[in-house]
């Protein structure tokens, strides 16, 4: 079932209970079959949000269920702000340009899958996505970085 999260001043944009994640991982069809972290390549999150809820500070984390890109990916698109559009590309939930990268480096084992943004939430998507069913290993936030 589809929420609809409300923050005042932000559009509204829906939500998906974890519940539903977690009782439909065949769902994500367009991801590639999981595969084992090779633990030198980095991954980051983008987001509006110093305190991303998806990030865990404390354990130096992603928590389960986080979308993220290729390192070459989000260094593309910060590097050509004025032609791409970062919410548009990796079809970002909200219309809220990202200020942080979290930058993650999955320790070798921790498993990923890999896919192409799909249109979504009124945006093109295009982009490319990295899916952490199961989060990351502790201690793989390597840095946070202003956009």
């Amino acid at each position: 079932m589809m929420q609809l999260l409300v923050l005042p001043g932000i559009d509204v944009y829906p939500v998906l209970p974890v519940s539903f994640m977690e009782s439909t991982p065949a769902n994500f069809k367009w991801l590639s079959n999981p595969e084992p972290a090779n633990g030198k390549e980095m991954f980051v999150r983008l987001s509006a949000f110093w305190d991303d809820f998806r990030i865990d500070k404390k354990r130096m984390r992603c928590i389960p269920y986080t979308f993220t890109t290729t390192y070459a990916e989000a260094i593309y698109c910060r590097r050509n702000k004025n032609t791409v559009n970062a919410c548009d590309y990796f079809g970002l939930p909200n219309c809220i340009e990202p200020k942080w990268m979290f930058l993650l480096q999955p320790k070798k084992g921790d498993i990923l899958r890999r896919g192409k943004v799909m249109p979504a939430f009124d945006k093109n998507g295009g982009g490319t996505e990295v899916f952490f069913a199961n989060g990351t290993s502790d201690f793989t936030l390597i840095d946070v970085v202003k956009w």
